[in-house]
């Protein structure tokens, strides 16, 4: 039921394709996936930023003294955090989002990190230039489809004015297009790309959460259905034998009878069974199996054959669901078989599971024959053996006698 909660809960949450920002909804597929390209990617910038601070040195001369190293002191500094994020913690679009920021404030405020217009030379292409392609593609894959496509367009944009202006080299209409272009077209074709690899690994997470889903349903239902069979065997057994003597009682000695059937009835639904209130992880053994069987019917006049005993571990269920259908299969014999008929319990236990075989030579039957509506072999008997992964059989046949055989192989 946690589980059911918990994946309802990250269902609520849609999951991020074009956003960076981790968070709950997150998958395992996605995570490692951005890890990975968040450290490829600071590998290329690491690269491109030797050209990038090459064209700083060179272009020295022309820079303000003051605002101009300190543009490339900071952008050095994005730089470097960019790569320490995607290399140390769990949070990459940190780093992308402050270099994107930073890259583009350095584009605004370009003007100021000038010294003097008039004595840039030609074709004269500011340093930023190689910032602002890496710079897109960080705030396309960090800032999530608002902020990131507005940064994607903003900076060709901003690019186009500057790089015209007499701050930038006064290049042509035609060259700042270009320029312009080519940052919008290079950094939206990786972004698109990243994105698509993205959004398969949210898809991938969508499908393996779907899954576990699926599989939580899967053994919801079963529970349930182990339930039922349990509780509806366990009134059969209990709850339909108490209204019968009840129904049937006249003296004295039956009509108390019939009461303490009653009382031990709602005990057991009260209960939900001798082992109920237990986990289904508890354990008890083959070899207590075997002698809580031989403690119940010692006083009664049924055979009880034990040739091998084993010590092997039991969940708990598992022992109570064949201590009932053993109950029950006698209760079916002594009711059916016959006055004169003769009964064996019969106990076998080996190191791959166990046999419980319920034998008498009486009138016997044709199981085939018997009508849905009779509940003592079909539910308190054949269901819940099967309920709990074991398997019943029933051997009989008119005047053959017959045989209930109880077989339990460790899963």
């Amino acid at each position: 039921m946690l589980l059911k909660t918990e994946l309802s809960k990250r269902r609520g949450f849609s999951l991020p394709i074009a956003n960076g920002l981790r968070s709950t909804s997150v998958g395992f597929a996605q995570d490692r996936l951005n890890r990975l390209l968040g450290r490829l990617f600071s590998v290329a910038l690491a690269l491109s930023g030797t050209e990038v601070f090459i064209n700083v040195y060179n272009q020295l001369p022309e820079l303000d003294p003051f605002f101009g190293p300190l543009a490339a002191l900071i952008s050095l500094l994005s730089h470097l955090i960019f790569i320490l994020t995607a290399w140390i913690g769990n949070r990459p679009e940190i780093g992308q989002q402050i270099h994107a920021v930073v890259s583009l404030v350095i584009l605004v405020t370009w003007p100021i990190q000038v010294s003097n217009p008039e004595s840039l030379p030609l074709s004269f292409q500011p340093w930023i230039w190689w910032v602002l392609g890496p710079a897109a593609i960080a705030a396309g894959l960090s800032m999530g489809r608002l902020w990131g496509s507005a940064v994607l367009v903003a900076m060709p944009v901003i690019w186009y004015f500057v790089h015209s202006s007499a701050d930038g080299g006064s290049a042509t209409n035609l060259r700042s297009i270009q320029d312009s272009l080519y940052t919008f077209l290079f950094s939206i074709s990786f972004t698109l790309v990243l994105l698509l690899l993205r959004d398969q690994a949210a898809k991938a997470d969508l499908a393996g959460e779907q899954l576990i889903q699926s599989e939580a349903n899967k053994a919801a239902a079963d529970a349930s259905e182990r339930e039922r069979l349990r509780i509806g065997a366990l009134i059969h057994d209990r709850v339909l034998t108490a209204l019968i003597v009840a129904g049937k009682a006249k003296a004295p000695a039956e009509v108390n009878s019939s009461r303490e059937l009653a009382k031990q009835a709602i005990s057991a639904l009260n209960a939900a069974s001798e082992f109920g209130a237990q986990p289904d992880t508890a354990e008890t053994s083959v070899g207590s199996l075997f002698k809580e069987i031989r403690r119940q019917f010692s006083t009664s006049n049924i055979e009880i054959d034990e040739a091998e005993t084993s010590l092997k571990a039991l969940p708990t269920n598992v022992a109570q669901a064949y201590l009932e259908a053993t109950r029950q299969a006698v209760a079916n014999s002594l009711q059916h078989a016959g006055p004169t008929a003769n009964r064996i319990i019969i106990l076998r236990g080996a190191s791959s599971g166990f046999k419980i075989v319920v034998k008498d030579d009486g009138v016997g039957f044709r199981p085939s024959r018997v009508p849905k509506s009779r509940l003592g072999i079909r539910v308190s008997i054949l269901e819940r053996i099967e309920s709990v992964g074991g398997k019943a059989y029933i051997d009989s046949r008119p005047g053959g006698g017959c045989s209930i055989i109880l077989s339990w192989a460790s899963q």
